[in-house]
Formats: structure tokens, sequence, C-alpha cells
């Protein structure tokens, strides 16, 4: 639907069926994004353009493309044109299972995002029965941005074929971080200032992880047991934890 003249009114429907291919520090994976939403362009004689996007996120992959699996893993080798029936991950077949637990899946999830005039605002919520749940919002207003992440009950295990040099055996990760930036002029960078001013970024918030169970990159060392907890404010870092190193 679209208006054009002294005042503006655009709307339409989105359908989004995006797969891209990447790396992460060479590990190669396959992300797939299905979702469908609503986007709306408004504008009233002689006042600023306004605009708002919802996105319904039906489902939001990451699907690790590993040529080289784990031995424990052997049994189940993941090639770049499969495909997963996710209906079928109930079934006792091994080898289905295991591929389908590799993926890092949110089933659900919501994207809203506005703008009006020189103030813009975006929020982004993941859900997922088998990773947890991630939150996060980014506004901008005047010269700050302002930001929050959240992750409650994030499993780490889900992500080992993202990064297998790791071998996570366990862990769980949770965080409510809140961060403020300074919008920078062409004369400005976060890197080089030449006095300190309340345009500083500012990161405050805490984050914990608990029963972490990794290998140490470069070597067959594990650390089993790892419990750290952390708090930052006012540009400090404070944490404390617990662990056992080569077992």
């Amino acid at each position: 639907v679209a208006t054009l003249g002294e005042n503006t009114d655009l709307s339409f429907d989105l359908k989004v069926l995006e797969e891209y291919f990447g790396s992460l520090q060479g590990n190669a994976y396959k992300a797939n994004l299905q979702s469908s939403g609503h986007f709306q362009l408004h504008r009233l004689a002689g006042e600023d353009l306004t605009g708002e996007l919802t996105l319904d996120i039906q489902n939001l992959s990451v699907d690790p493309l590993l040529a080289n699996p784990s031995d424990s893993d052997s049994d189940s080798v993941i090639d770049m044109d499969r495909a997963i029936d996710r209906d079928t991950d109930t079934q006792t077949d091994t080898q289905t299972h295991t591929q389908s637990e590799r993926l890092v899946t949110w089933e659900d999830g919501l994207l809203t995002a506005s703008f009006d005039g020189p103030s813009t605002s975006a929020e982004l919520a993941l859900n997922s029965e088998r990773l947890g749940s991630i939150r996060g919002s980014l506004s901008k207003r005047d010269r700050r941005t302002l930001g929050r992440l959240q992750t409650q009950g994030l499993k780490l295990t889900q992500l080992r074929d993202l990064v297998p040099e790791f071998a996570i055996q366990s862990g769980l990760a949770a965080a409510d971080l809140n961060f403020e930036l300074p919008s920078l002029t062409a004369n400005q960078s976060l890197m080089r200032r030449d006095e300190a001013s309340d345009d500083e970024p500012n990161l405050t918030g805490t984050f914990q992880i608990s029963d972490l169970s990794i290998r140490i990159p470069g070597t067959e060392t594990p650390l089993e047991q790892f419990n750290i907890s952390g708090r930052t404010a006012d540009g400090r870092l404070s944490f404390e934890g617990d662990g056992v190193l080569g077992g």
C-alpha cells in the first residue's frame, strides 16, 4: 500500500528466506533464516519520516559443516548438500539424531525496529528449547547509542561443532550486559581522544559461566568444572572463579 504527496504512507509485507555460507576461525558453517513480517513508512507534511519493521523469525539455524568430525562423532559426516527434517529428530536412528544435534537452532524469534527522525531503536528476541534464549536491544538518541544483551540458559555444548578446537563437553552461560557508546563525528574515534569526557564508551553488567569443561586449544590439556562469575562497572572488571586444569 502506498500513498504519496504531502502525506506519505508506504507499507508492504516481507518474506525472508536466506542462506549464507561462512567460517568461524577456519571452521565452515551454513546459516539459514526463515522469517516473515511487515514494514511501514509514514510522514505527515512538515514532520520527520517514521518507520516500523516487525519480523517474525520462524527459524534461525547455524549448521557446522564438518570435514573431519571428532572420533566420538565419526559415524556422522556432514556434507554441504545435506538437509535435515526436524520432524524426525525424535527417531532412534543414531546418525540422524547426531546430525540434528549439531544444528545451532533458535526455533522462534522476533525482531522489531523503528525510527523517528534522528532516533532509532531495535529489539531482538531468540528462543531455543535446546540452546536457551538471547535478548538484545539497541537504540540511538541524540549523541548516545544504548544497548543491552541478555542470555539465559545458554548451553555451550550446542556450540561445540562451531569451535571444535575447544572440544566443549559441558557448560552454561548467562549474562546481562548494558553498553553505552558515543555517536562519533568524522573528527573523532574510540581509540584516540584528547581528553576524557562523558563520551567515553561504558559497559556495565554481570556474566556467569558454570560447569565448563573444554580442551585448551593447541594442547591436549583439559579444563574441567570451571566456574566464573564477574561484574563490570565504571570501567572496572571484577571476577572470581575456580576449576580443574589438567585433570
